[in-house]
Order: C-alpha cells, then sequence, then structure tokens
C-alpha cells in the first residue's frame, strides 16, 4: 500500500493532502460507534459517550461528535509520536478497524508533524552513524 501513495520512490517522503485523501477513501471498514485502532486504544463518536461503557480500566476511548476527524487525528499523530509511525502508517493501521476522514486542515497539521518527527529522525541517525565513526577512529 505504501508504494501506491509513494510511488516507485522507495524512500518515503510525506505524502500531499490529495495522496493522504486517496489513500483515506481506499479500502474503508464499515461505520460502527466504537472500534479499538490500537491495543487498548478505542476511537469513539458521540454516542459512545452517552450509552454504558463497560469499564475502561487500562484502555483509552478517544471520541469526538462523529469520531472521524478529530478523535482520529489525536489517534494518528499519537501512533506517529509514541510509535514512531509514518503518517501513512498510521493511517493505514487505524483504517484497518475505523473509517476516519480528517479534514484538510487536520491533514496539513499531520503531514507538518510527519516532516518534522522525519527530519528529527534523520538528525538523530545522522548523528548516531557520525559518533559511531568517530568512535571507530579513536
Amino acid at each position: 500500500m505504501k508504494e501506491d501513495v509513494l510511488g516507485n520512490n522507495k524512500e518515503y517522503v510525506t505524502p500531499s493532502n490529495y495522496e493522504l485523501e486517496k489513500l483515506l477513501a481506499r479500502g474503508t471498514v464499515a461505520y460502527t460507534h466504537v472500534n479499538e485502532v490500537w491495543p487498548n486504544i478505542f476511537i469513539g463518536d458521540d454516542l459512545t459517550t452517552r450509552s454504558t461503557l463497560p469499564p475502561l480500566s487500562d484502555k483509552l476511548l478517544v471520541h469526538c461528535v462523529m469520531g472521524r476527524s478529530r478523535s482520529a487525528t489525536l489517534v494518528l499523530a499519537y501512533l506517529m509520536i509514541q510509535e514512531k509511525m509514518t503518517l501513512v502508517d498510521a493511517i493505514e493501521q487505524v483504517k484497518r478497524r475505523r473509517q476516519i476522514i480528517p479534514n484538510w486542515g487536520f491533514l496539513k497539521q499531520l503531514r507538518e508533524l510527519d516532516t518534522f518527527l522525519l527530519e528529527k529522525g534523520s538528525e538523530h541517525t545522522h548523528t548516531a552513524h557520525t559518533t559511531e565513526q568517530t568512535n571507530k577512529k579513536h
């Protein structure tokens, strides 16, 4: 799936909003009120908060009115930061379990986060590689 978004280029580049919308529109699951999208992390809609929920100890419920844009964006950002996923990987993970449609503004912010994390990661990799080479010389 990543190759479809990225073309033949093997190196990951943050996709455009248009490419992300195409990715989000492909192969989506049926809409339900709440879904577990990552172990112990659930995305739900407004109805979820008004219904009787089982005890949520050691679980996280992220919800908004429809549970498809605002809450999905927060979970995607969490997966990118904490689980070190690219934006495409995070979208693919959540899409397997829940229908999501972050709005253009949220997609723009997620793209900025993706770019920032990629740059931060490459700086870390470059620094570690340089340090490793320096240590070998001494």
